[in-house]
């Protein structure tokens, strides 16, 4: 969902093929934390993942790529994990 609601902004299509690799890089980043999380994990390890993700979520949003709204959606989805 993070990518889908970044790759849909008009921001994002604006981008060069060289600038959107980047920023799917940074994202794909941001998700790797959120898929790390498995049953296995302790409460402590869960929560250290979904703060890294919530982290990246932030940047995003603080660099425009997403709307408040969004990160918003985002970080409590991720929670509820």
């Amino acid at each position: 969902m993070t990518q889908q609601f970044i790759d849909t902004s008009a921001k994002y299509q604006a981008l060069t093929q060289k600038q959107k690799t980047a920023l799917d890089a940074q994202i794909s980043a941001a998700c790797a934390q959120i898929n790390q999380i498995t049953p296995k994990l302790t409460a402590k390890q869960k929560s250290a993942l979904v703060a890294a993700y919530d982290a990246a979520v932030d940047v995003l949003a603080k660099q425009g790529w997403l709307t408040s709204g969004q990160a918003t959606r985002l970080k409590t989805l991720a929670s509820a994990i």
